[in-house]
């Protein structure tokens, strides 16, 4: 009888294998393990499981001492640059998370609390439909004030664009506060856009990498890069991730949607069992 071809990968590849479920052991949708990867690498062509393979030990992902280093780097980076734009005091600062409860910012917002000891210090924490408040308060004071918006990662710019101009502009009334986005990764050309068409200013810790897009990344030859894109255009559920950025990022908390759903596979994983769905694909 002949030999399961994944069978044999896996009995020839084992230690290379174990290293990329201990990579990703801690993903919070859903822990990588053997058998997950059993189940990922079973839906493609058996000459392609080495393929997937290194596609998977290049994404650049973020585990939790590492996002740890990075939201305390991002304290530093903020501080120094409000200190540089003349508002030292932490009491002016008012730390916000954008979009909707359960989104990346509020997760992200509870990190940097606790990774960087705010409930130590005289910083606000406080929730978009409180900013009204707490800006007009600061203005009937002529208080100068900072509002620093905190999220995971800034790909096209397009959904932080959108929220300025569909929620904030509502809520946050002029004369403006001095306005921040604080990241611990982003993509130049969501930079440019969020602080082109808004009044925040981006400070990311990161800048994505090379190595972190397909269309750049070095480990792949252009043939296989193609079949990589076979795979995500058979997939679906915008098959190089949102704006076609063909992200190789996740963070332990989710992936965002601009990686490339080979990694995160389907909405609620009909068509396809990613290794790193976000928690909307599972």
């Amino acid at each position: 009888m002949p030999r399961d071809p994944l069978q044999h990968f896996f009995d020839e590849n084992g230690a290379r294998l174990s290293a990329v479920a201990e990579k990703f052991g801690a993903y919070q949708p859903q822990p990588v393990t053997r058998s997950t990867l059993w189940d990922w690498l079973r839906q493609v062509e058996p000459q392609d499981y080495e393929l997937l393979v290194r596609l998977a030990e290049c994404v650049h992902y973020y585990d939790v001492p590492g996002m740890n280093m990075a939201l305390r780097q991002l304290h530093r980076t903020i501080r120094d640059q409000l200190i540089a734009d003349g508002i030292p005091q932490i009491k002016r600062m008012v730390f916000v998370p954008p979009g909707e409860p359960g989104e990346s910012g509020h997760e992200i917002l509870r990190r940097y609390r606790n990774v960087n000891s705010l409930q130590q210090t005289s910083a606000r924490l406080k929730l978009v439909p409180q900013l009204q408040d707490v800006v007009v308060e600061a203005q009937d004071a002529s208080e100068r004030l900072a509002v620093i918006f905190l999220d995971d990662f800034i790909g096209t710019g397009d959904q932080i664009e959108r929220y300025w101009r569909e929620v904030l502009v509502q809520i946050i009334p002029p004369p403006l506060p001095a306005l921040y986005i604080g990241a611990i990764a982003a993509c130049d050309e969501g930079v440019i856009k969020v602080q082109c068409a808004t009044p925040l200013k981006v400070i990311p810790v990161h800048f994505t990498p090379a190595v972190a897009h397909l269309r750049t990344c070095p480990r792949f030859t252009d043939a296989e890069k193609d079949r990589l894109r076979q795979y995500c255009g058979a997939i679906g559920n915008q098959p190089f991730g949102y704006g076609n950025l063909e992200l190789l990022l996740a963070f332990t908390h989710g992936s965002p949607d601009n990686t490339i759903s080979l990694l995160r596979g389907a909405k609620g994983q009909r068509k396809w069992k990613g290794i790193l769905p976000g928690y909307s694909d599972l």
